[in-house]
């Protein structure tokens, strides 16, 4: 399939280099691949006031003396309740890290969205850290849980975005990422967020407690963050897609 369809077009466009590599493995000429990233809706993605923040956390139903910890996305198998693990999403990743995380930090709650969550739920509940796990109907309602959050974190094993890394940056939360999709492209680790080698749960979790307790890191993290999005509004991209892709094509 994917041979008529690159014979049929003259421009396949993905959203990092991580994903065009096995493509160029599959004979495919790099004159044909462009890079260009997702975008982020960045008048609506924003970090909140802290009195926006307590207000959100209260709504939700949040304690007041934790740190909430995001994982916004589907990650177990088909539509139902998500029992069986997908495991390219890295839900066995995301609770063992969780689980290195609160032997050292007793305070740790996990906040939930998306559909087929079953296997993290259960996985929580196995390990005792206390989570909530909301449904949204409308998916821009996902920048009030992205602003109730003190840190997010990506554990998957293999990605194209995610949309969470933007998201993140945008809203001022701090990130702890596995080495995956535009992660390895956007990313600096210490500098914009921590980064570390897929399935690395030991790395992950002492990166992602160094946001939690070292203030000064954490701030200069989502300071850094803030900076690089900027550049990432889904205006700059359709410019990036215009003068890339269109105009060539047009002639202009």
């Amino acid at each position: 399939m994917l041979a008529r369809v690159a014979g049929e077009t003259e421009k396949i466009v993905v959203p990092c280099a991580l994903t065009r590599m096995p493509l160029l493995d599959m004979g495919l000429p790099p004159e044909q691949l462009a890079v260009i990233p997702l975008g982020v809706e960045l008048g609506h993605f924003c970090p909140p006031s802290p009195k926006e923040k307590k207000k959100i956390r209260n709504e939700i139903g949040l304690p007041d003396d934790v740190m909430v910890i995001g994982s916004f996305q589907k990650d177990g198998v088909g539509w139902g309740e998500g029992m069986e693990a997908k495991l390219i999403k890295g839900p066995d990743v995301f609770l063992e890290t969780i689980r290195v995380m609160a032997g050292k930090h007793p305070r740790l709650f996990v906040l939930l969205t998306g559909p087929s969550r079953g296997y993290v739920k259960a996985g929580l509940d196995k390990i005792g850290v206390p989570y909530i796990h909301k449904m949204l109907d409308d998916y821009r309602d996902i920048v009030r849980y992205y602003q109730a959050l003190d840190l997010y974190i990506i554990a998957s094993r293999c990605e194209g975005g995610p949309k969470a890394l933007l998201e993140s940056w945008a809203c001022g939360v701090p990130l702890a990422s596995t080495r995956v999709g535009m992660c390895a492209d956007l990313m600096i680790d210490g500098v914009n967020g921590v980064m570390v080698a897929q399935e690395d749960t030991q790395a992950l979790a002492e990166g992602a407690l160094r946001l939690i307790n070292d203030q000064r890191f954490r701030e200069r993290v989502v300071d850094e963050g803030l900076k690089r999005v900027a550049d990432y509004g889904w205006g700059s991209i359709a410019d990036r897609y215009m003068s890339e892709l269109y105009a060539p094509v047009l002639g202009e």
